[in-house]
């Protein structure tokens, strides 16, 4: 029972954890391509194929908000125009030019902490979505064709 005195002392429910459902599905998905190949095996091997192909969008936490002013960008990708940002432009026109490029299924934001303090030290920071992550167009992507993005 709440105690009046105490500001905010209702008890808390604890939210179910989404971490036993994703290994739950995992484990499902994976026994299912485990049956799937030894039934039809070329069906489940494209099937597989777009699945591990497919990065996830995930939705961006409240990263954009510790990050310095952006010029975003678009430039020509293998899956068409790519986003990119450059960020220190303005606080550092002639400044050398990082590139930071995330990892699978994440996008420039997850850089957003190193980013101000790069463009404080002096630095331009250039910062795309590879193809079929963040903002860039795709739904499938490869390493041939995430390094043509990079490139």
């Amino acid at each position: 029972m709440p105690d009046p005195t105490i500001p905010n002392s209702t008890p808390s429910r604890r939210k179910n954890s989404t971490n036993v459902r994703l290994i739950i599905s995992g484990l499902l998905i994976r026994g299912l391509i485990r049956a799937g190949f030894r039934l039809v095996p070329g069906l489940t091997a494209g099937y597989a194929a777009r699945l591990f192909l497919t990065p996830q969008r995930r939705p961006a936490p409240g990263r954009s908000r510790s990050v310095s002013r952006e010029t975003p960008l678009a430039v020509d990708g293998p899956l068409g125009p790519q986003a990119a940002w450059l960020y220190g432009r303005h606080e550092n026109p002639a400044g050398p030019v990082i590139l930071l490029v995330h990892g699978w299924e994440d996008d420039h934001l997850s850089w957003a902490p190193f980013i101000d303090r790069a463009v404080a030290a002096g630095y331009r920071v250039l910062a795309p979505d590879l193809p079929a992550h963040g903002r860039s167009p795709g739904r499938q992507t490869g390493i041939p064709v995430l390094a043509a993005g990079i490139a």
